[in-house]
């Protein structure tokens, strides 16, 4: 028993200092959203942003054919961006009223990773593809 106890810390350490390695985010470009969502059957759209004052490159946006759930990516030339981008949505509350008018009112969950910014409705399974893409959780440790 004792074995298995200093083992299973062991491995628990092992794990602890892991997880405090800083990885930088993996590059992922727009299509590999799109090919990512569109193999996982939701409908897709985007437009390429040529000259955009903030930054913004891309625009991405995945709806999920069942339900009314939805989710936008946007990808912009820098982390920096990104992330001033997402505190300017992040408790907007002109989207909660927004959402109120259609009797469903929700915070949107406004997050980044690396150059983009990404938002979807609380508690939705539709940010789980992106979440397989860019290799979020436990097993993320080892890249």
């Amino acid at each position: 028993m004792k074995q298995f106890l200093a083992l299973f810390l062991c491995i628990f350490v092992l794990l602890s200092c892991a997880a405090c390695s800083q990885s930088d985010p993996r590059d992922i470009s727009c299509q590999d959203v799109i090919d990512t969502y569109e193999n996982a059957g939701y409908k897709t759209w985007h437009k390429e942003e040529d000259d955009s004052d903030d930054g913004k490159v891309c625009y991405v946006q995945v709806l999920d054919n069942d339900s009314d759930e939805y989710i936008y990516f946007h990808f912009f030339d820098s982390e920096e961006s990104a992330k001033e981008y997402a505190d300017q949505r992040q408790w907007n509350v002109l989207l909660w009223l927004f959402s109120a008018i259609y009797s469903d009112p929700h915070w949107l969950a406004t997050k980044t990773h690396g150059n983009i910014e990404y938002e979807y409705r609380s508690g939705t399974d539709l940010i789980d593809p992106f979440h397989e893409l860019i290799d979020e959780g436990i097993f993320s440790i080892f890249r």
